[in-house]
C-alpha cells in the first residue's frame, strides 16, 4: 500500500532533521540531477540536508469525484466514468525523487504504484491534490486544508512519504506544514517549488526543499480515484 498511502492520510515519524538550505527561483526548474533537502529520521534515517536526486518522475491520477459514494460494477458506468477520467483537468499529482531509477512502467500502470527503495538508495514522494473541481494551474500553492468537493476517497491535499532500505515501520505526524508550488505545467512536464515538513506535536518528522522538473507519467485511464 506504499502509493496508495499516498492519496489518503500519510504516516512517517522522527526525530530533529538538519538544517535547510534555500530553495532555488522560478527559473531554475530543470531535472535531476539536482541537490534537494529530503530527510526522515527514525529508527531508521533516510536522506539528509543536501541529498542528490538522480532520478524525478511525477505520476498524474485522476479525480473522478463521486458525491453518492460507493462502487460500481455495471459495464456502461464503468465506460461513463473512465472516459471522464480520461479527459478531466481534476487529478493529483505524484512526484518522485530518488537517488536510483524509478521504473516508469510501475507508474503507467493500473492501481497504486509500488515503488521500493534500491538497496542502499532512499525514495521521497511529495503528493498534491487540487482543492478545487478544475484542477491545477501554473501558479497554484498547494497547502495543507480541505477540498472543495466531495470524494469517495479520503485526500490529504499535501502530503510528503520519505522511505529508505530498511525503514518498513512508518511514523505517525500530527501536521504538515508549508507548501508545494506549480511553477510550470503541461500534458508533459511539472515542475514544483517544494518546502514542506511533517511534524508529530511540534517537532519536525520528515521533510523536503527545493525545485525539480520531472516528466509526467500518467496512470492507464482505467485508473483513477473517486
Amino acid at each position: 500500500m506504499f502509493a496508495g498511502t499516498l492519496a489518503l492520510a500519510l504516516a512517517l515519524g522522527g526525530v530533529v532533521l538538519g538544517a535547510t538550505p534555500a530553495a532555488a527561483g522560478g527559473d531554475a526548474c530543470a531535472g535531476p540531477p539536482v541537490t534537494m533537502r529530503i530527510e526522515k529520521a527514525a529508527a531508521v534515517a533516510a536522506g539528509g540536508a543536501e541529498f542528490e536526486v538522480t532520478h524525478a518522475l511525477a505520476r498524474r491520477v485522476p479525480i473522478v469525484p463521486d458525491p453518492k459514494g460507493g462502487t460500481t460494477s455495471d459495464p456502461d458506468e464503468i465506460e461513463e466514468l473512465t472516459e471522464k477520467a480520461r479527459t478531466t483537468n481534476l487529478a493529483l499529482y505524484s512526484m518522485y525523487l530518488a537517488d536510483f531509477r524509478i521504473p516508469r512502467r510501475e507508474l503507467k500502470s493500473f492501481g497504486f504504484a509500488q515503488i521500493e527503495p534500491e538497496p542502499g538508495g532512499t525514495l521521497a514522494v511529495v503528493t498534491i491534490v487540487p482543492k478545487r473541481r478544475k484542477g491545477f494551474s501554473e501558479g497554484d500553492a498547494v497547502r495543507d486544508g480541505n477540498l472543495g468537493y466531495d470524494t469517495t476517497t479520503t485526500f490529504a491535499p499535501l502530503g510528503l512519504v520519505v522511505e529508505s532500505t530498511g525503514s518498513e515501520e512508518r511514523d505517525t505526524f500530527t501536521d504538515v506544514e508549508g507548501r508545494v508550488k506549480i511553477l510550470s505545467l503541461d500534458d508533459d512536464r511539472i515542475c514544483l517549488d517544494m518546502r514542506v515538513e511533517l511534524t508529530r506535536d511540534g517537532d519536525p518528522v520528515a521533510a523536503t526543499e527545493g525545485v525539480v522538473s520531472a516528466p509526467v507519467v500518467r496512470a492507464t485511464d482505467s485508473f483513477f480515484f473517486r
